[in-house]
Protein backbone atom coordinates (compact mmCIF):
# COMPACT_ATOMS: atom_id res chain seq x y z
CA UNK A 1 0.00 0.00 0.00
CA UNK A 2 2.81 2.33 0.68
CA UNK A 3 3.58 4.94 -2.25
CA UNK A 4 0.42 4.43 -3.47
CA UNK A 5 -2.09 7.00 -2.87
CA UNK A 6 -4.92 6.67 -0.66
CA UNK A 7 -8.22 8.57 -1.39
CA UNK A 8 -9.86 10.65 0.52
CA UNK A 9 -12.88 8.55 0.67
CA UNK A 10 -10.15 5.66 1.87
CA UNK A 11 -8.93 7.90 4.86
CA UNK A 12 -12.70 8.64 5.73
CA UNK A 13 -13.59 5.45 6.42
CA UNK A 14 -10.61 4.01 7.89
CA UNK A 15 -10.16 6.96 10.23
CA UNK A 16 -14.44 6.32 11.29
CA UNK A 17 -13.53 2.90 11.88
CA UNK A 18 -10.17 3.81 14.35
CA UNK A 19 -12.38 5.70 16.09
CA UNK A 20 -14.89 3.08 16.31
CA UNK A 21 -12.31 0.57 17.58
CA UNK A 22 -10.98 3.13 20.15
CA UNK A 23 -14.39 3.87 21.53
CA UNK A 24 -14.84 0.22 21.85
CA UNK A 25 -11.33 -0.92 23.21
CA UNK A 26 -11.86 2.56 25.70
CA UNK A 27 -15.49 1.90 26.77
CA UNK A 28 -16.10 0.74 30.33
CA UNK A 29 -17.31 -2.98 30.85
CA UNK A 30 -21.08 -2.96 31.87
CA UNK A 31 -21.81 -3.50 34.95
CA UNK A 32 -23.44 -7.47 34.48
CA UNK A 33 -19.73 -8.27 33.54
CA UNK A 34 -18.18 -10.48 36.36
CA UNK A 35 -14.43 -10.08 37.34
CA UNK A 36 -13.84 -13.46 36.33
CA UNK A 37 -15.47 -12.29 32.66
CA UNK A 38 -13.03 -9.71 32.28
CA UNK A 39 -9.71 -11.58 33.57
CA UNK A 40 -6.94 -10.93 35.87
CA UNK A 41 -5.28 -7.67 35.33
CA UNK A 42 -1.82 -6.39 36.52
CA UNK A 43 1.15 -3.83 36.21
CA UNK A 44 3.08 -6.74 35.56
CA UNK A 45 6.67 -7.54 36.75
CA UNK A 46 9.62 -5.31 35.68
CA UNK A 47 10.93 -8.19 33.93
CA UNK A 48 7.34 -8.09 32.16
CA UNK A 49 7.24 -4.61 31.30
CA UNK A 50 10.84 -4.86 29.70
CA UNK A 51 10.18 -7.19 27.38
CA UNK A 52 6.92 -5.80 25.78
CA UNK A 53 8.74 -2.38 26.04
CA UNK A 54 11.17 -4.44 23.68
CA UNK A 55 8.58 -5.48 21.65
CA UNK A 56 7.32 -1.99 21.09
CA UNK A 57 10.24 0.09 20.54
CA UNK A 58 10.50 -2.57 17.85
CA UNK A 59 6.97 -2.25 16.45
CA UNK A 60 7.52 2.01 16.82
CA UNK A 61 10.54 2.14 14.91
CA UNK A 62 9.24 0.25 12.28
CA UNK A 63 5.90 2.55 11.99
CA UNK A 64 8.18 5.59 12.54
CA UNK A 65 10.19 4.35 9.85
CA UNK A 66 6.87 4.15 7.76
CA UNK A 67 7.66 0.66 7.21
CA UNK A 68 4.21 -0.72 7.82
CA UNK A 69 4.22 -3.27 5.75
CA UNK A 70 7.30 -4.58 8.02
CA UNK A 71 4.95 -5.15 11.13
CA UNK A 72 2.42 -7.13 9.14
CA UNK A 73 5.25 -10.23 10.44
CA UNK A 74 4.79 -9.57 13.86
CA UNK A 75 0.90 -9.21 14.07
CA UNK A 76 -0.63 -11.90 16.20
CA UNK A 77 -3.48 -14.61 15.85
CA UNK A 78 -6.13 -11.97 17.63
CA UNK A 79 -5.73 -9.67 14.62
CA UNK A 80 -4.68 -12.19 12.03
CA UNK A 81 -7.99 -13.69 12.74
CA UNK A 82 -10.05 -10.14 12.21
CA UNK A 83 -7.85 -8.39 9.60
CA UNK A 84 -5.56 -8.46 6.67
CA UNK A 85 -2.35 -7.31 5.82
CA UNK A 86 -3.17 -4.62 3.23
CA UNK A 87 -5.90 -3.71 5.45
CA UNK A 88 -3.41 -3.15 8.61
CA UNK A 89 -0.83 -1.18 6.24
CA UNK A 90 -3.76 0.95 5.59
CA UNK A 91 -4.97 2.00 8.61
CA UNK A 92 -1.45 2.60 10.34
CA UNK A 93 0.02 4.67 6.97
CA UNK A 94 -3.68 6.83 7.31
CA UNK A 95 -3.18 7.23 11.16
CA UNK A 96 0.21 8.14 11.08
CA UNK A 97 0.49 10.34 7.79
CA UNK A 98 -0.94 12.98 9.41
CA UNK A 99 1.20 13.49 12.63
CA UNK A 100 4.83 13.57 10.85
CA UNK A 101 7.90 12.68 12.68
CA UNK A 102 7.78 11.56 16.26
CA UNK A 103 10.17 13.86 17.78
CA UNK A 104 8.91 12.46 21.85
CA UNK A 105 7.86 9.33 23.45
CA UNK A 106 7.30 8.88 27.23
CA UNK A 107 6.45 5.84 29.00
CA UNK A 108 2.84 6.39 30.54
CA UNK A 109 2.24 2.82 32.13
CA UNK A 110 2.00 -0.67 31.57
CA UNK A 111 -1.12 -3.14 31.71
CA UNK A 112 -1.05 -6.61 31.65
CA UNK A 113 -4.18 -9.12 31.51
CA UNK A 114 -5.46 -12.69 30.41
CA UNK A 115 -8.61 -11.64 29.02
CA UNK A 116 -9.32 -8.78 26.83
CA UNK A 117 -13.14 -8.31 24.69
CA UNK A 118 -13.98 -10.17 21.56
CA UNK A 119 -10.52 -12.16 21.63
CA UNK A 120 -9.43 -15.36 22.67
CA UNK A 121 -8.38 -16.27 25.63
CA UNK A 122 -4.37 -15.38 26.14
CA UNK A 123 -1.79 -13.45 27.74
CA UNK A 124 -2.08 -9.49 26.42
CA UNK A 125 0.16 -6.48 27.23
CA UNK A 126 -0.63 -3.01 26.40
CA UNK A 127 1.96 -0.08 26.95
CA UNK A 128 0.57 3.19 27.01
CA UNK A 129 3.07 6.60 25.42
CA UNK A 130 2.42 10.42 25.78
CA UNK A 131 3.78 10.51 22.04
CA UNK A 132 4.69 14.36 20.58
CA UNK A 133 5.07 14.31 17.03
CA UNK A 134 5.81 17.08 14.53
CA UNK A 135 2.03 18.05 14.39
CA UNK A 136 0.47 17.05 17.50
CA UNK A 137 0.70 15.75 20.87
CA UNK A 138 -1.14 12.15 21.08
CA UNK A 139 -1.69 8.92 23.32
CA UNK A 140 -0.45 5.97 21.57
CA UNK A 141 -1.37 2.28 23.07
CA UNK A 142 0.12 -0.56 21.59
CA UNK A 143 -1.21 -4.21 22.68
CA UNK A 144 0.38 -7.15 22.26
CA UNK A 145 -0.75 -11.10 22.54
CA UNK A 146 2.29 -13.78 23.77
CA UNK A 147 2.43 -15.72 20.84
CA UNK A 148 4.81 -18.70 20.97
CA UNK A 149 6.77 -17.15 24.00
CA UNK A 150 6.73 -13.38 21.98
CA UNK A 151 4.62 -10.63 21.71
CA UNK A 152 2.66 -10.58 18.86
CA UNK A 153 1.04 -6.73 18.03
CA UNK A 154 -2.81 -7.44 17.75
CA UNK A 155 -2.91 -3.20 18.16
CA UNK A 156 -2.39 0.30 18.25
CA UNK A 157 -4.75 3.24 18.97
CA UNK A 158 -3.67 7.25 18.96
CA UNK A 159 -6.08 9.24 21.13
CA UNK A 160 -5.15 12.90 20.23
CA UNK A 161 -5.06 15.16 23.38
CA UNK A 162 -6.26 18.85 22.97
CA UNK A 163 -4.93 21.74 24.66
CA UNK A 164 -7.18 24.62 25.39
CA UNK A 165 -5.23 28.20 24.93
CA UNK A 166 -7.33 31.35 26.32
Amino acid sequence: MMGRPVSHAVRLALFVMIQACMLACSSPPSNDQSASAQGNTSAGTEDQERVAYAAAKVFLSEIDAGRFEETWANAGPALKATSNAEAWTAILHVTRSALGEAKDRKIKGFGFTDHLANAPPGEYAAIGFETTFVNATVEEKVVFQKDQGQWKVVGYFISKQFKAQL
